[in-house]
């Protein structure tokens, strides 16, 4: 059976009800640990914010389904507006992933090596590869090739741009049960229910509530439809910068009006995705930021939309992402040198 339709399975399908225990409350949640570069456009520096969001899942055992409750819970400075920055992987392309596994909400259960296997089933349908990086028993590093090192539209602008760093996952995992003595003694053992539970539980954290928000880290497709449309932004640009100005200079002040209102719009609603060294009224940066933020997140699929819909989902190829900006941007200079 391939990876996808072994996840698929866990997806759609119901486990089969366990024997040997009744009664078990699955719960989780996960925090996701940003760092955010932005722009202080009247400093002209660069400034620093780490902020977390967690996303909660229930599971019930036994049961029909893992049941999700509630939307993401999104905690972060009220002056960022998170959803425009681009998020990439840190130093090495390293993720690393904190389990916490509780019963009842208070012991914390002692520390099981089979845990790792159902996290290293889920991470592997995204082309990470667990490492042995780890200097505690219970933070598992996960790495992958070629991703992004830093954003498209910094590659579009050619500079710096702010951006965001997923630098760790951390997962919580309460069990819930009134028979305590054997639960513990299923968990020691590496009872195949719990790890078939713990399995699906990862999916909908991870699948279902985390990995769609970070397209640029988890998402091949939306990097392959967003990519060459992106990389003719800056010239595309350019010629409304060409139009704006000649509409200037002819004094059609209805039209001069509402195209000012409209620019003005766009640069206060893309302006922490700025770089710091940047005129204010550089027109042809706000016009390409303003395109790239509706194009990508128009081909951003919403979050509760499974990745695994498209049975041939990877990690983006970020080298051929570049690569291919800068061809078109290249192709784009030769034609307007000639």
């Amino acid at each position: 059976m391939s990876n996808e339709s072994n996840i698929d399975h866990l997806l759609d399908s119901t486990p089969d009800e366990p024997s040997t225990i009744d009664d078990i409350t699955l719960q989780g949640f996960s925090q996701d640990s940003l760092s955010i570069v932005y722009s202080d456009q009247d400093n002209n520096t660069s400034s620093y914010k780490t902020v977390r969001r967690e996303n909660h899942v229930d599971c019930v055992i036994p049961g029909s389904k893992s049941k999700e409750i509630g939307d993401c819970i999104f905690s972060y400075y009220k002056s960022f507006d998170l959803e425009k920055l681009d998020v990439v992987l840190g130093t090495n392309s390293v993720l690393p992933i904190e389990v916490k596994c509780t019963l009842n909400g208070l012991n914390v259960l002692e520390y099981s090596t089979w845990i790792s296997d159902p996290l290293d089933s889920v991470m592997s349908k995204v082309n990470f590869t667990r490492i042995l990086l780890s200097t505690t028993q219970d933070v598992f590093q996960y790495q992958i090739k070629k991703a992004f090192v830093t954003t498209p539209i910094s590659y579009l602008l050619q500079v710096q741009a702010p951006y965001g760093t997923l630098d760790k996952l951390y997962i919580h995992i309460d069990w819930s049960t009134t028979t305590s003595k054997q639960f513990q003694l299923n968990w020691l053992n590496n009872h195949k229910v719990l790890s078939q539970y713990v399995e699906q539980l990862l999916v909908s954290i991870l699948v279902r509530k985390t990995f769609n928000i970070f397209p640029l880290i988890f998402n091949d497709t939306f990097v392959k439809k967003v990519i060459p449309i992106a990389s003719y932004l800056p010239r595309i640009a350019q010629s409304l910068q060409k139009i704006i100005k000649t509409s200037k200079d002819t004094s059609h002040d209805d039209f001069n009006d509402k195209l000012l209102e409209n620019i003005e719009m766009i640069k206060n609603n893309t302006q922490i995705m700025k770089p710091v060294f940047t005129s204010k009224d550089d027109l042809v940066t706000n016009l390409t930021l303003g395109m790239y933020y509706t194009v990508s997140k128009r081909t951003h699929m919403p979050t509760n939309i499974s990745l695994l819909s498209n049975k041939n989902q990877s990690s983006p190829n970020a080298l051929n992402a570049v690569t291919k900006i800068w061809s078109i941007m290249v192709s784009a200079l030769s034609d307007n040198e000639s």
